[in-house]
């Protein structure tokens, strides 16, 4: 009885090769598509405004986590007076207009 053949030997790495294949030719179909896209005017534009909206908030995080607790809660304690006094000019304006 023989335990070896060359042939079955060779089919679990021609697979692994296939696969492999396979996966690095998606992956260069993908990233041709991709760049195609980018060139394509409108494409681009949309592209473009769709990463600023998805990754918009993710940076704004890390400008945040850079500072201060005491730099941030400044900046928080302007940002209340200054809708204040929006609100009071606006008040003001609404009872002008009556």
């Amino acid at each position: 009885m023989k335990h070896y053949n060359e042939e079955l030997y060779v089919v679990p790495k021609m697979f692994d090769r296939w696969k492999l294949f396979v996966k690095m030719r998606k992956l260069a179909k993908h990233w041709m598509e991709y760049i195609g896209n980018r060139q394509q005017n409108v494409k681009a534009d949309l592209a473009v405004a769709f990463d600023r909206w998805k990754y918009a908030h993710g940076r704004a995080e890390n400008a945040l986590s850079r500072r201060n607790k005491d730099y941030l809660e400044e900046r928080a304690l302007l940002a209340a007076r200054r809708l204040n006094d929006l609100a009071e000019n606006n008040n003001q304006s609404e009872y002008l207009l009556s």
